[in-house]
């Protein structure tokens, strides 16, 4: 009995550390608004989009350049319907 009240608090602990990890990283990605509902695949693709974007950012080296904004696209799916 006494591992599986240790197991299930090690869990809880676990699962609250991955989802403040996760909402950090929504907080980092640039225009989504924070009421945004953003499932983990999503902030994973997002925050993808947004180092990709960084990173051709930093390949041009042109500091006269200007780069266009990060645009969060947002797309629902059928999948997300059923959420």
């Amino acid at each position: 009995f006494k591992r599986r009240v240790s197991a299930n608090k090690k869990e809880r602990r676990r699962t609250q550390s991955i989802n403040t990890a996760f909402s950090d990283l929504r907080t980092a990605i640039p225009n989504v608004q924070p009421d945004t509902k953003l499932s983990k695949i999503k902030t994973l693709k997002l925050a993808t989009k947004y180092i990709e974007y960084l990173m051709d950012i930093l390949s041009k080296d042109d500091p006269s350049a200007m780069p266009s904004a990060f645009k969060a696209e947002i797309i629902k799916t059928k999948r997300d319907h059923r959420d």
